[in-house]
Order: C-alpha cells, then sequence, then structure tokens
C-alpha cells in the first residue's frame, strides 16, 4: 500500500470551508430567534461532527488555517460579538474546543 506523497486534502478543506460558510449565514439567522444554549447544540450537531470527522487524518493539512477561520467566525456570530474581537475569550466561555486542539 502506498501513500501519495503530494496529498494535500485540498478537496476536502473545500467542503469544509464552504459547508461552514453556509452555515455562517444558518447561525446570523437563528441568533435573531434562539436562545445560546439552541446555539450551542446547533453548533455541536452541526460544526463539531463536520470539524472533528476524520481529522486525524487531514488535520496536519497546511491549508486548516482556513477552516479555523470559519470556526471563529462562527462562534462570534453566536455570542454576537464584532468580527475583530478576540476568540480565545470566546472559546472559553462557550467551553469549545479550536481545530488545532481537537
Amino acid at each position: 500500500m502506498c501513500v501519495d506523497s503530494d496529498l494535500t486534502w485540498e478537496s476536502h478543506i473545500q467542503y469544509l470551508t464552504d459547508k461552514l460558510s453556509r452555515l455562517c449565514y444558518a447561525f446570523r439567522v437563528l441568533t435573531k430567534i434562539t436562545p445560546m444554549e439552541v446555539l450551542k447544540s446547533v453548533y455541536f450537531g452541526y460544526v463539531q461532527s463536520l470539524l472533528s470527522y476524520g481529522i486525524i487524518i487531514w488535520g496536519s493539512s497546511s491549508k486548516i488555517s482556513r477552516v479555523f477561520k470559519l470556526q471563529k467566525r462562527i462562534l462570534k456570530i453566536i455570542k454576537q460579538v464584532p468580527i475583530r474581537s478576540n476568540s480565545k475569550e470566546i472559546f472559553t466561555e462557550l467551553e469549545i474546543l479550536p481545530i488545532p486542539c481537537i
């Protein structure tokens, strides 16, 4: 069995970023009509499951920063804070692991 030395996971990362971008919009809509606990449940049901699927294999990709940026954006939308605000405090407050720690 041979593993491709040029394996970049580009198509999987692109799939994830497309999905997460669509979820950003969904969370913008949901934040207006649902409480925080429901938003966290939706996050764990959709976002966390997408991020954790096969992460042992694709998690060391050089393109993971694109996924991490979208994860932070979704959490900032959930907390309704400006996009430029510090995300470390949000991860701690919501008790969610950032993608590099998963």
